[in-house]
């Protein structure tokens, strides 16, 4: 036969209070603040971090912004640069039908120059001896290498393609940064609130642990 417990035996071990020694007391405050103290301080190396990486951001989006400028500017002269070659190549391939164009305008100066006086002649000679000089340009000019040309006009193209893109990729982070940056910071109330509660677990955590090392 087993012993039972009389109910009002149970009852009453049921609602009297537990009664905890100084070393299990103090071990359960530890763990309240260990808990506490863990959620603060997460939060607050969370809240600190994002404040970082804001500020971070806002540097970094004027680095980014500055870094979009040169590139571009870059891009412009490598354009500026490849126009130039262009246009001597066009004068290359068009010399021999200037030259033509000349040499008839020459002949019809000379022609002309047959019933002039003298002063207007030695006008037309002037003339002449310039059209003259202009046609050795085009000579000279003739003799440039025209697939030498397109070579470097083929290398700008690709460094203007470059500068352009790492242009468009430095714009598009820098309007990510501006994004997080534009982001308004914690405010100091609730930053050093965090901050208090951080500080104030660590305390009662020193001095709750030195106690519960006294009570063994």
């Amino acid at each position: 036969m087993t012993n039972m417990v009389p109910d009002t035996d149970k009852s009453k071990q049921e609602t009297e209070p537990k009664i905890f020694t100084r070393e299990k007391l103090s071990a359960l405050i530890i763990e309240k603040h260990e808990k506490f103290f863990n959620k603060y301080k997460d939060e607050f190396m969370q809240v600190k971090g994002e404040d970082q990486m804001k500020n971070y951001a806002k540097g970094r989006a004027v680095v980014l912004h500055d870094k979009e400028d040169i590139l571009s500017y870059w891009a412009d002269a490598l354009g500026n640069e490849k126009n130039a070659l262009l246009e001597r190549k066009r004068q290359i391939l068009e010399a021999p039908k200037d030259i033509e164009k000349i040499e008839k305008e020459i002949l019809m100066k000379k022609d002309l120059a047959l019933s002039m006086d003298e002063d207007r002649k030695r006008q037309v000679v002037w003339e002449i001896e310039k059209l003259n000089s202009e046609i050795d340009d085009l000579k000279k000019l003739m003799e440039s290498d025209v697939a030498e040309i397109d070579s470097i006009i083929s290398g700008l193209d690709e460094g203007i393609q470059r500068y352009i893109y790492e242009a468009e990729e430095s714009k598009k982070n820098m309007e990510e940064m501006q994004k997080l940056s534009d982001k308004p910071l914690t405010s100091n109330y609730h930053y050093d609130w965090l901050e208090h509660r951080v500080k104030s677990h660590e305390e009662a955590l020193e001095f709750w642990r030195k106690k519960h090392k006294e009570y063994k």
